[in-house]
Parts: C-alpha cells; structure tokens; sequence
C-alpha cells in the first residue's frame, strides 16, 4: 500500500525543485479516461483499509480523499492542479497508517464493508458518468469544430 500511494502520487521528483509527483496527476492529464484511471487506482488503498478492516471513520474520509479528487479532478486545469497539490493517496495511507497505530481497533462489521464496498462502486459509476459525459461533449464541439471546417 506504500509502494502504491508513492507511485501515485510521490514517484518522481521534479527537477531542480522538492516537488514530487506520482502517476495520478500524470494520469489526469489524459482526457477523459486519465482520471478514471487514477480513481481506480485510489481505490486499492480503499479496498485494502476495508480488508484490514480499518474503522468506518477512516474509511469514509478516505473515500471523501477519492471522491474529492475525482470531481474537482474533471475540470479542465484547475483539476489538473488540484491532483499535483491534493494527493489524495498519500492522506488516505496516512490515515490508514494512524489508524493502524492506534492501541485498539474494532471487530470487523460484514454489513458495513458490504456497505462500504457498495458506496466506492457508486462513487465509481457517478465518475465513469461524469466522464462518459464530458467527453460526449468534447466529441460534440470536435464534430462541429470539423464539420466548420468543410
């Protein structure tokens, strides 16, 4: 889970600068899908918490992490922005990480890691929407912008 929020979001260094970038926002610069990769990339640290299980707190601030990132990640450059600053993998490893400190931790609850599971895969379908309709607006301006042209 380290090796997996460091590769998204602290893998390199920029030069010249203490700056470290990882994958996510890398992958946000894709129009439409490159979010909805890094979305579910984010979600193996999700996943990983609720197997553990971390306590229903943690996990919906780490699912709050995602979802944030994910939807300001779609505007077009103050999204862009937003995924170099936010680093939404690191907060939820350190999240996870606190939790995991802690002297005590609760018994794992089946009902609420189903309900967890379910809200992540909602939170999934609401982003893959929102994407699946922002680029259904992109290829509408490109077929006019193309059509114009003849």
């Amino acid at each position: 889970m380290q090796s997996l929020s460091k590769l998204l979001d602290q893998a390199f260094n920029i030069p010249g600068t203490k700056i470290k970038i990882g994958l996510d926002p890398l992958l946000g610069l894709i129009p439409g899908i490159g979010d909805f990769i890094g979305f579910l990339l984010s979600t193996l640290i999700v996943v990983a918490a609720i197997l553990i299980p971390a306590s229903p707190w943690t996990i919906v601030r780490m699912i709050l992490n995602i979802i944030l990132e994910s939807v300001i990640g779609l505007i077009p450059v103050l999204g862009d922005a937003f995924d170099f600053i936010w680093k939404a993998n690191v907060r939820n490893r350190l999240l996870l990480e606190a939790y995991l400190d802690e002297p005590s931790h609760g018994k794992k609850d089946k009902t609420f890691v189903v309900g967890t599971l379910a809200l992540t895969s909602l939170a999934a379908l609401a982003v893959s929407i929102g994407l699946g309709y922002g680029l259904y607006l992109v290829s509408i301006k490109l077929y006019g912008l193309i059509i114009s042209l003849f």
